[in-house]
């Protein structure tokens, strides 16, 4: 094709300062891109003092780019969200569509116990419904992403220590022992919103229809709470002020739906 003819086949690259070597059917392995449009013939690209093509844009991400273009090697986890914003620019759609799917699976996957946990409650809404005839049974189950919270006396005072708070909390009645499953916690972006999203998706997936009954964070909450006098972690141990950990777990109602 003429268009093919006005670029070499090994294409060197300078995206932001980042030098890279491809070939031109990586760069239009997916035609509707930026990149393949770019190489495609129909619009002129810049090339810099040494020949290279150049794209005027950060390219720290785009080796995970080209990565996917060649092989459809997905990024790490903890780049994933950088990396979605780079295949949102150079309109990448499949790669798009496969890191959403990649960061769900990355996120559920640190989640303690979180299939065993959607038996648990399939298993008493089911038991529940069957011994009521009924057509909708509610499951309690405690959601976190943090078990417990500081409350510090100034807001300029440090955070605990989380080994030092652990010393202070204690057994107690808490809204967790209401739930018949307990996610959490979990670190990184997603919130309880997120969770109790995918939670409904994955039941979904398996043919069960359920709803939450409370929005994100509007579930009550045990609130037990131990006051903390003089931590060491304060730097000015003779002031008098007193810090508090907050248990911070909460119980959300999942309805299901049988007929």
């Amino acid at each position: 094709m003429a268009d093919e003819e006005e670029f070499p086949q090994v294409i060197p690259l300078n995206v932001g300062g980042h030098a890279f070597t491809t070939t031109l059917m990586t760069l239009r392995r997916h035609e509707d891109s930026m990149l393949a449009a770019m190489f495609s013939g129909r619009h002129r690209a810049t090339q810099d003092a040494e020949g290279r093509y150049f794209i005027d844009r950060e390219g720290t991400y785009f080796i995970h780019i080209l990565n996917f273009l060649r092989s459809e090697t997905l990024p790490p986890y903890d780049i994933s969200a950088q990396v979605y914003r780079e295949a949102l620019f150079y309109g990448i759609l499949p790669l798009m569509e496969q890191l959403g799917e990649h960061i769900r699976h990355q996120f559920l996957s640190q989640i303690p116990s979180y299939t065993e946990n959607l038996e648990r409650m399939i298993e008493h809404a089911r038991k529940e419904a069957m011994s009521a005839y009924g057509r909708y049974s509610k499951v309690p189950v405690c959601i976190f992403k943090n078990a417990f919270e500081q409350v510090k006396a100034r807001q300029e005072d440090p955070d605990l220590d989380p080994t030092i708070a652990e010393e202070y909390v204690e057994e107690h009645e808490c809204k967790e022992q209401e739930g018949i499953a307990s996610f959490g916690p979990w670190v990184g972006i997603p919130t309880e919103g997120d969770l109790i999203e995918c939670i409904i998706l994955d039941l979904a997936d398996k043919g069960y229809k359920c709803i939450n009954e409370y929005e994100a964070g509007g579930a009550p909450t045990c609130k037990k709470f131990w006051v903390v006098e003089k931590p060491e972690s304060f730097a000015d141990a003779s002031a008098s002020r007193k810090s508090k950990i907050v248990c911070k777990k909460r119980l959300y109602h999942f309805r299901f739906k049988w007929w």
